[in-house]
């Protein structure tokens, strides 16, 4: 373990003599190899050296079994060396790591039924052993779920199991089992003391009322990062009232509902919080109502919302059906058809390819190669002054629902990306 010393490099070399020093004795030489061989290719091999010497001291056992494992050892140095959050839940729960070790699940992404499965076992386990833990799941149970996942994820991310797309893929999986999973089980307990909400057809029946739980931003494009938050918006389908014994009114129901779920997942633990929920995206933002309907949505689309709103809706993405069992008719494809008004908008500030031609694009690439910097930066103002306009309905130049099509097909509109 000395010669670590001599081969990492570390920050602080006088701390990490005194951590090989105390960690030294205890270790086997072939797990002292092993250590030196993953130290030096960590990026923070201080900071994995100290969260080793840890591990060793507070919980020596877990220790002993996980680094006479090849597979134990390079999880918990990636860990160690990737995040210190993850890091102190290793410390406190040394349990999760011997798990993934054994884990047959390793090599693929694990879908949002997936997630919702472990979840839901979880909270009817922690049901059975404290019955009044059921109901809505607490702050802190999800909180401690998610960090759980999230190492399983980290490992797979740094270690090569999977893409970037894959990661984010899983991120926002694991968002979408914790979302529904709280909707589902608060929509229930609401509806114990007040009713199902109803609808009143135009035959004068009634059924329940459909709910959606629309995903905006990275969540809404599956895009989710390790730290993101979620940006969310509530939408139910009709006016109305419960059915059960205290009757309100179909909004203040889904109000209670949305309320209560953003509180459980953004509330502090000691385990930290489970997601920072972003509400600011919904019709009027900050001043709007927390949970609208689809007419009130549709209504704001066409004709108040300003022209980032709209694009905002291309990411848009719902799953009304698992909420609820029933569907409220596609609400993001009823808000999004408000985007094909811009496309001819869109298609008058870009530019088409003839307009750059003259501009000179082909020459701009010549005189950058030929280093003729003063030409080339005379011509680059150029073209930019013109590009700027495209810059405003950069992201409406994705494929949705419904307008978009005719429009990509226009592939000039793309040009200045090559």
């Amino acid at each position: 373990m000395k010669r670590l010393l001599e081969i990492v490099r570390f920050q602080d070399s006088s701390r990490a003599a005194e951590r090989i020093a105390r960690l030294a004795p205890k270790l086997a030489p072939e797990v002292q190899a092993g250590i030196r061989a993953l130290l030096c290719a960590s990026p923070d091999p201080d900071q994995a050296l100290h969260m080793l010497t840890r591990l060793q001291e507070e919980k020596s056992e877990a220790f002993e079994r996980l680094t006479s494992s090849v597979a134990g050892l390079s999880f918990l140095i990636t860990v160690f060396s990737y995040s210190r959050f993850l890091s102190e839940a290793v410390l406190k729960n040394p349990e999760w790591m011997e798990e993934l070790i054994h884990s047959r699940d390793m090599d693929r992404i694990l879908t949002t039924e997936d997630y919702q499965r472990l979840l839901e076992e979880n909270l009817d386990a922690e049901a059975f052993l404290d019955p009044s833990s059921a109901g809505a799941p607490h702050s802190q149970t999800l909180a401690q779920f998610r960090r759980k996942q999230l190492l399983r994820i980290l490992i797979r991310d740094v270690q090569g199991f999977c893409t970037l797309a894959e990661t984010t893929e899983e991120l926002s999986n694991l968002a979408d089992a914790i979302l529904e999973v709280t909707l589902r089980r608060v929509r229930a307990e609401l509806a114990q003391r007040h009713g199902s909400p109803l609808a009143e057809l135009e035959d004068g029946a009634t059924r329940e009322a459909g709910f959606a739980v629309i995903s905006l931003g990275k969540l809404g494009g599956r895009e989710l990062n390790y730290s993101s938050d979620i940006d969310l918006m509530f939408v139910y389908e009709a006016e109305g009232e419960t059915g059960g014994p205290v009757r309100i009114p179909n909004k203040l129901f889904f109000q209670k509902l949305a309320n209560r779920c953003s509180e459980i997942l953004s509330a502090y633990t000691v385990e930290g919080r489970c997601y920072r929920v972003d509400l600011r995206l919904r019709p009027e933002g900050r001043l709007g109502e927390v949970a609208v309907s689809v007419d009130a949505a549709r209504r704001y689309y066409q004709h108040r919302a300003r022209d980032w709103e709209l694009q905002m809706l291309i990411k848009a993405r719902d799953r009304d059906t698992v909420v609820t069992g029933r569907s409220t008719g596609h609400p993001v494809r009823v808000l999004q058809n408000k985007l094909s008004c811009l496309f001819e908008e869109m298609e008058s500030r870009c530019v088409p390819p003839a307009e750059l031609e003259k501009l000179g694009v082909g020459r701009l690439r010549a005189a950058m190669q030929d280093g003729d910097v003063e030409m080339g930066s005379v011509m680059a103002g150029q073209i930019c002054a013109m590009v700027s306009r495209v810059q405003p309905v950069a992201e409406i130049i994705q494929e949705v629902v419904t307008g978009a099509e005719q429009v990509l097909k226009n592939n000039w509109a793309l040009v200045v990306g090559e």
